[in-house]
């Protein structure tokens, strides 16, 4: 078979509006995705083109389309006509879940006990967010696990506010924390002041670092000259 791998640029966020969040909404999220066909603005890493780019490799690697500009045209029409939502919406059933997936979706109103806000001290540009800080953290909250025996609480996490290159103002939001008791909250915003890098400039990456494929197998991928 033919093996293909993406690099992503993983500085920003997976969600559809470049903002990590608790499970419960980030879920919510991706369903919207499905019922919108605008692509998401210029940021580190978006669900929307990453998505588009591994169902490309998926339908020229099927024989299903002869090159990456019908591909994509072809998802897109997916996306636009609704049919895309309407198997997003089957295999969730099928899998257990919600029956109706998209009136699920109007249900995520419940919010963690405890807030924080993280803000930026001076004015400046987001020149990096280091996402396995941001990992690191949302695990201490409970939104992930260190060991498959560890529940996972759908309702705590971060919500950025900012995405890479974004230009903040003194005082402006940057990040929330989510968490189901004061104390976790304050480690937390504690813990995201080495989490968030503002300077004076920042260049934006494309989605897809690189591409990697039967044609490489063996070697090393690279990125920016450091091995992937």
């Amino acid at each position: 078979g033919v093996e293909i791998a993406m690099v992503l640029d993983m500085s920003g966020s997976m969600n559809s509006n470049h903002r990590l969040s608790n499970l419960k909404v980030a879920a919510k999220d991706f369903v919207e995705t499905m019922l919108t066909s605008s692509p998401p603005g210029d940021v580190a890493v978006s669900l929307h083109s990453v998505t588009l780019a591994l169902g490309v490799e998926l339908l020229i690697s099927s024989g299903m389309s002869s090159g990456a500009s019908e591909a994509e045209a072809h998802l897109q029409r997916a996306l636009d006509s609704g049919a895309a939502a309407e198997r997003l919406a089957r295999s969730v059933a099928a899998l257990g879940g919600p029956r109706d997936v998209f009136a699920w979706r109007d249900t995520i109103h419940e919010r963690a006990p405890a807030r924080r806000v993280l803000t930026a001290a001076t004015a400046g540009c987001v020149e990096r967010l280091h996402a396995r800080r941001f990992g690191e953290i949302a695990v201490d909250l409970g939104a992930g696990r260190r060991r498959p025996d560890q529940p996972i609480d759908p309702w705590v996490g971060l919500r950025l506010r900012v995405a890479c290159g974004d230009r903040v103002d003194a005082g402006q939001p940057l990040v929330e924390v989510h968490a189901r008791d004061e104390s976790s909250a304050d480690r937390a915003l504690t813990a995201l002041g080495e989490a968030v890098t503002l300077g004076g400039s920042a260049s934006l990456t494309a989605v897809v670092i690189d591409r990697i494929d039967g044609a490489r197998h063996g070697e090393t991928p690279r990125c920016d000259g450091v091995a992937a």
